[in-house]
């Protein structure tokens, strides 16, 4: 059974469950992301600080590894909490190919609740190891050569209203929202 969960921008918790809902509209300043989960992968709601801590496991620079699918649920759940209360996100993946860039780029976008087409006929081909860019406020992505070791997302939360959400977490796994 599916589920779509609306979370509320002020405290990160569900307020309607429902069907289906195509889009869902309201103040400027008060987005909410509606997202798709299988009952089996909810998790119990966490506070910020809690995100927070858990997403600061993931530190950029050492790569953290996820050890089993409680912890990837609790992960994508730290995730969702922070990104509910950010402005946008730019989310940039270090990946061996493109098409593999482009499939977590496009699991991300649509686990965080994004229903962004991605037009990648526009984007030159490259082979090997890519950096993709993405930037949910914009809508638009680049692709560039990635000389570099690590392979994952890095997600950089923006908030004009509270600094305190405002940060980089990363490298989270490619497959983080992948629905298996």
């Amino acid at each position: 059974m599916r589920i779509i969960v609306a979370f509320s921008k002020s405290y990160g918790n569900p307020i309607a469950l429902c069907w289906a809902m195509p889009t869902l509209r309201g103040c400027d300043r008060a987005r909410k992301i509606i997202f798709s989960y299988s009952t089996q992968t909810m998790t119990a709601n966490i506070t910020v600080e809690q995100a927070q801590a858990i997403l600061k496991q993931f530190s950029c620079i050492e790569t953290k590894l996820i050890e089993s699918e409680q912890e990837k649920a609790l992960l994508r759940q730290a995730l969702l909490t922070i990104a509910n209360l950010s402005d946008y996100l730019n989310l940039g993946i270090c990946a061996d190919t493109a098409e593999q860039g482009f499939a977590a780029l496009k699991t991300y976008l649509e686990g965080l609740g994004y229903e962004i087409p991605l037009d990648t006929n526009k984007t030159p081909s490259l082979e090997g190891p890519v950096y993709i860019k993405f930037n949910t406020h914009k809508q638009s992505h680049y692709l560039d050569s990635y000389t570099g070791i690590y392979r994952g997302v890095l997600v950089s939360c923006q908030s004009s209203e509270n600094d305190s959400i405002g940060g980089t977490y990363g490298h989270l796994p490619l497959d983080l929202f992948l629905k298996g």
